[in-house]
This record gives structure tokens, C-alpha cells and sequence, in this order.
């Protein structure tokens, strides 16, 4: 399910406003509770854990590319 995470930064001392946009087949819902951010946060840091840096991913691609065309 895509998921948006918003983060606004706030002047004073209330803190940053931290909402959800998550999409789904024929909707979509704005979450902005605690425990909705903390659980897509928590997601969010493990899909960055698992991806390919950047060179990485151009390289894995380039061989894709190139066992495509052979």
C-alpha cells in the first residue's frame, strides 16, 4: 500500500507536524496519531535498510539492461 510521510516544521517549541497520506485502491486516509507515524516510520527505515545505495542500484540495472538485450 504507497504511503506519504509528511514532516512540517513548526516554530516555538510545539514540534514538527508529522501526518500520513496512505493510499489505497479506492481511497485514501490522512493518519496524523502517534502510533500511525511511528509504525510507517518504523517501515520506512527498514525499506531504506534494504535498498541498494546508489551506485548499487545504477549497476544492478545496468546488467539487467544488459541481459535483457542479449
Amino acid at each position: 500500500m504507497p504511503f506519504t510521510m509528511f514532516r512540517i516544521p513548526s516554530p516555538g517549541k510545539s514540534g514538527p507536524l508529522e501526518y500520513l497520506y496512505i493510499e489505497e485502491y479506492d481511497d485514501g486516509q490522512y493518519r496524523d496519531d502517534d502510533e500511525s507515524i511511528s509504525v510507517y516510520r518504523d517501515l520506512w527505515q527498514r525499506l531504506v535498510g534494504a535498498a541498494l545505495d546508489p551506485i548499487e542500484s545504477r549497476d544492478m540495472l545496468l546488467r539487467l539492461a544488459d541481459s535483457y538485450w542479449r
